[in-house]
């Protein structure tokens, strides 16, 4: 199963994680809370968020690092 990153507007980090990630070579699906109406497997009181089978990896800049690792 592939990750899932959840964004929100107006979030800086999210803006910087969205563009780094996308550089990186894995399967990730990006939703955005804000703009539809896919949300989180649990409540997340940060973003960015990133998830893989419902289990949530990681928070905030530390995404990058992560899935650069498993790229």
């Amino acid at each position: 199963m592939k990750y899932s990153l959840f964004i929100a507007n107006n979030c800086h980090e999210c803006a910087f994680v969205e563009k780094e990630v996308r550089q990186i070579d894995v399967e990730l699906e990006i939703h955005n809370v804000d703009n539809e109406t896919v949300h989180p497997p649990v409540t997340t009181f940060a973003y960015p968020a990133l998830f893989k089978n419902d289990i949530l990896l990681a928070y905030g800049s530390d995404i990058i690092e992560y899935l650069k690792k498993k790229a």
